[in-house]
């Protein structure tokens, strides 16, 4: 099938993204008329606006311009595929190198294209995280007219008599009266009779748990510590007993001590260890 160059519009897909600038354009011409066309210009067979199929640019617009520009006969592919909007976004990754502000334009592109894509689809198609496809999401959001919540039941101000703003003599609006607070329901007992006595406490869940007394934490922070300092008070209470009972734990732990300590560093750490006890351990021999 013959394709017109100069007769093809492109699709909407292929205006998802930012055309090139008049330098690259011309840039772009410049190669084409000395190297030929590189890249195929892909095709897209949709009906669009109610009217017939017809054959659209799905990708290589400015190619096909350029083509048309120089003189250059273009090649064409079909596209005949279920997703040509990754298609698309798959031959402009391969060529451009996209940066991160480019790629959340083109997420709102594609979000205004198709505004029922999950986030997750729309981080995949415009190669972003899907936390920042969400981020996208909410800034294309519009926001309320004039302030007011779009998810209120009523209708605004003056959907209803009760509500419609009074005018003054001097012809400027003031705001309704408030309406008066309803009167609170008296509590009736099981047979009738009014309640009497204390009301039944209200107090939130949350609110009596915070009123209860919190364990302060050990200031020492972890087993650990509180060993070392029960070491350290029995060691001053009874230095024999204390010293005796290190070396049964340590000797318990000899095996695993060689195996994970050099014996270079066995000695540093007696050495310190005596030092702090007041002794002197000799150099070997």
């Amino acid at each position: 099938m013959d394709y017109a160059p100069d007769r093809l519009e492109a699709h909407p897909i292929a205006l998802l993204f930012p055309p090139l600038s008049p330098d690259q354009s011309r840039e772009l011409a410049n190669d084409i008329r000395q190297k030929g066309l590189l890249h195929d210009i892909w095709l897209y067979e949709d009906t669009l606006n109610g009217g017939t199929k017809s054959f659209y640019i799905l990708d290589g617009r400015s190619r096909n311009e350029a083509c048309v520009i120089e003189g250059v006969e273009p090649r064409y592919q079909v596209y005949t595929g279920a997703d040509p909007l990754g298609f698309a976004v798959s031959l402009n990754e391969r060529r451009r190198h996209m940066s991160m502000a480019d790629r959340r334009t083109l997420a709102k592109n594609i979000l205004a294209y198709n505004p029922a894509i999950t986030d997750r689809e729309l981080g995949r198609k415009a190669s972003i995280a899907h936390g920042t496809a969400a981020d996208v999401r909410r800034e294309a959001a519009p926001s309320p007219a004039n302030g007011e919540n779009v998810h209120k039941d009523s209708e605004g101000p003056g959907s209803s008599p009760e509500q419609a703003p009074q005018a003054t003599e001097e012809g400027v609006p003031t705001s309704p009266p408030a309406p008066p607070a309803p009167e609170p329901t008296p509590r009736v007992e099981a047979g009738g009779r009014r309640a009497r006595g204390r009301k039944p406490s209200k107090e939130p869940k949350l609110a009596a748990k915070a009123k209860k007394e919190v364990k302060p934490k050990s200031v020492l922070g972890n087993p650990r510590d509180v060993w070392v300092a029960s070491s350290e008070q029995q060691f001053k209470e009874n230095p024999t007993h204390a010293l005796t009972d290190i070396v049964m734990i340590v000797k318990s732990y000899e095996g695993k001590i060689r195996e994970k300590i050099s014996e270079h560093t066995r000695r540093e750490l007696a050495v310190r260890f005596a030092a702090a006890l007041g002794f002197v351990i000799p150099d070997p021999v």
